[in-house]
């Protein structure tokens, strides 16, 4: 009886391993990659930028030289889109064909990004400054400069 076990377990050992082999080899001809650079108007490279792709969690982020990679991209017309604070997002559309590479450099611009006001106050929880009934004063650190001088 463990003499007939023995080829039966072999047997189902291949057969997993062509199985998985098979699938592996599918899934390539499915997908493809996408690489590229992301640069600044200079075309200087941007580390950091968030690079997602439109209608999949496929995702990455560019290292120090602006570059990055999306494996196991879906066949098919798909836009990649970057995004960085204190720059304009970016999005390109690319042609992915199964089991190949395809390039999508973006280019950003800078731009200013206006963030919200927030409020300090001495009670707990946050407070926008339109709900706040106390009186409220804004400092701003450029007439702060100006209005003092500090002598050596």
């Amino acid at each position: 009886m463990t003499a007939k076990l023995l080829p039966t377990a072999r047997t189902l050992r291949r057969a997993i391993g062509l199985t998985l082999l098979a699938a592996g080899s599918a899934l390539a001809q499915t997908t493809g990659v996408i690489r590229g650079r992301v640069t600044d108007a200079a075309a200087r490279p941007i580390p950091d930028v968030a690079i997602t792709l439109s209608g999949s969690p496929v995702g990455a982020m560019t290292n120090a030289n602006g570059e990055y990679s999306l494996a196991n991209v879906p066949v098919g017309s798909r836009t990649v889109t970057a995004r960085r604070l204190g720059y304009a997002r970016g999005s390109r559309a690319v042609e992915v064909t199964a089991g190949a590479e395809a390039r999508a450099d973006i280019q950003l611009a800078q731009v200013a990004t206006k963030l919200e006001e927030f409020v300090v106050t001495g009670t707990t929880g946050t407070a926008e400054r339109r709900t706040i009934g106390n009186s409220i004063t804004k400092v701003d650190v450029s007439e702060l400069n100006e209005k003092t001088s500090l002598a050596n």
